[in-house]
């Protein structure tokens, strides 16, 4: 049987109108904006230092971007998560 949720919807809801998730979300929408930067500067060919961008190096950019969107959209997706759950259990 899987692990149930300590927080309910209202805890994270609660959370996701609070300081911390704020300055979270700043952080990593900082971060998005940074790593777009470096995909621009990437698509020119090269890196800030002038050496030459491979597509391992895109596509790990890329990465790193969609891992931060996903943690931005987390305490939502677990709301979800935890609604569906309830309504399967009502059934």
């Amino acid at each position: 049987m899987a692990e149930e949720y300590q927080a309910s919807r209202v805890h994270l809801k609660d959370f996701m109108q609070g300081f911390v998730w704020h300055d979270f979300k700043l952080i990593l929408t900082e971060w998005i904006e940074q790593q777009r930067i470096t995909l621009e500067t990437a698509g020119k060919g090269f890196h800030a230092d002038g050496s030459n961008v491979t597509l391992n190096d895109v596509a790990f950019i890329q990465g790193e971007i969609v891992r931060m969107r996903l943690m931005l959209d987390l305490p939502q997706t677990l709301i979800d998560n935890m609604e569906t759950e309830e309504e399967e259990q009502d059934g």
